[in-house]
């Protein structure tokens, strides 16, 4: 017998974003980057989207180069996308 759990999860829309990003789509597109390959700082993840300018874009966030996608919280992405200017 195979030992399978289950979850349930419930998703509640929020009225208004719960952070400001200049658009959704540039959000999407450097969490998209951020978790395209496994195991990658975001310094190196988020070059083919931010060039060589990456480890600037992510220290003027506040954001550890050498973190990794999955450390980030949502307030952290949106910080990455308004340094981005994207």
């Amino acid at each position: 017998m195979p030992n399978v759990d289950s979850a349930l999860v419930r998703v509640v829309r929020h009225p208004a974003p719960p952070v400001e990003v200049p658009t959704p789509e540039a959000l999407f597109a450097l969490v998209r980057a951020g978790f395209a390959q496994r195991r990658k700082t975001l310094r190196r993840a988020l070059r083919p989207v931010l060039g060589e300018r990456a480890g600037d874009v992510l220290a003027a966030a506040g954001i550890d180069p050498g973190a990794r996608a999955e450390t980030l919280d949502l307030g952290a992405w949106a910080a990455l996308a308004r340094a981005a200017g994207r």
